[in-house]
């Protein structure tokens, strides 16, 4: 027991010795992987996720099967917050909403992606950039094609690149982890 109250003070020790780091302004030029492990506060990450959502695109579609919805695209690249796992729900929480904001009449046929899904389908595109980054300039064929192609994130409720029950099984995982 006294040894783990002592790690358990060591940690504390060692997150208060952090804070001041914390408070300084975020740089404007991290990694996803970098954001990955930063600490944000509830302010901080509100602040980010605010910016997000509010440089996304959102644009009215109609889906294979006629109905109206909305689509959203973001670029990772641009937004590598969006790979820390608090920057990332309250961003998705942020841009789904926003979405149900660009018809100006919905009715009955209209569909609109819901919050795990869209996660799911995002995080893909977070997790696949930092793959991508991860491997550096390997020497693959369409190394610059395939991380565009990620990059930009367009969440579609079309979208069928893998299964949508995982896209949103993913989804479900990432945002109840993470409230």
């Amino acid at each position: 027991m006294k040894r783990f109250i002592s790690l358990l003070l060591t940690a504390v020790i060692c997150f208060s010795l952090s804070v001041p780091a914390l408070a300084a302004e975020e740089k404007a030029t991290k990694t996803p992987h970098e954001c990955l492990y930063s600490l944000y506060s509830g302010f901080q990450a509100d602040r980010i996720s605010d910016r997000i959502a509010d440089s996304a695109e959102y644009w009215p579609n109609v889906t294979v099967d006629g109905y109206e919805t909305v689509c959203a695209g973001v670029r990772i690249s641009e937004n590598p917050e969006l790979a820390n796992p608090k920057v990332f729900r309250k961003t998705v929480v942020k841009m789904v909403d926003r979405t149900h904001t660009v018809i100006e009449n919905p009715n009955e046929n209209t569909v609109f992606m819901d919050y795990n899904r869209f996660a799911g389908e995002l995080a893909f595109h977070v997790f696949a950039i930092l793959m991508l980054n991860a491997l550096g300039g390997a020497d693959f064929p369409n190394h610059a094609e395939i991380y565009e192609m990620f990059d930009r994130a367009d969440m579609n409720i079309d979208e069928h690149r893998l299964p949508q029950m995982l896209m949103t099984i993913i989804g479900v995982m990432i945002m109840g982890f993470f409230p």
